[in-house]
């Protein structure tokens, strides 16, 4: 089983380019695989689709450990630590994001 980084990248694929890039090619070096979602299969709004990772893996019969999901507007640093290492298998690793509580109610509301 591999620990999978899941990335939804629907509409216009090129916004998502050096984000998916950028994880492909620190999946390489953590031994992990980068799942890319660029089709909807609904009738929801693309950022919905971030709920749907255990269902559409299982239904792709990905074999997974674990579950990274990134939005498709993130670039990771190429010698950012491994998360799976970091985050005991027994909790659920999230970002701390106070930057913009206006986008956070926003979403939300969304």
């Amino acid at each position: 089983m591999q620990n999978i980084i899941y990335i939804v990248n629907i509409n216009d694929p090129n916004y998502g380019r050096l984000c998916v890039s950028s994880w492909k090619s620190w999946a390489s070096r953590n031994n992990c695989e980068v799942v890319v979602l660029d089709q909807p299969f609904g009738n929801i709004e693309p950022h919905w689709y971030k709920v749907y990772p255990f269902a559409l893996l299982d239904n792709s019969e990905i074999d997974y450990n674990r579950v990274l999901v990134v939005d498709n507007d993130t670039i990771v640093h190429p010698n950012c630590p491994n998360f799976f290492e970091i985050v005991p298998e027994e909790k659920i690793g999230v970002v701390f994001d106070d930057s913009n509580f206006d986008w956070t109610i926003r979403s939300t509301d969304a």
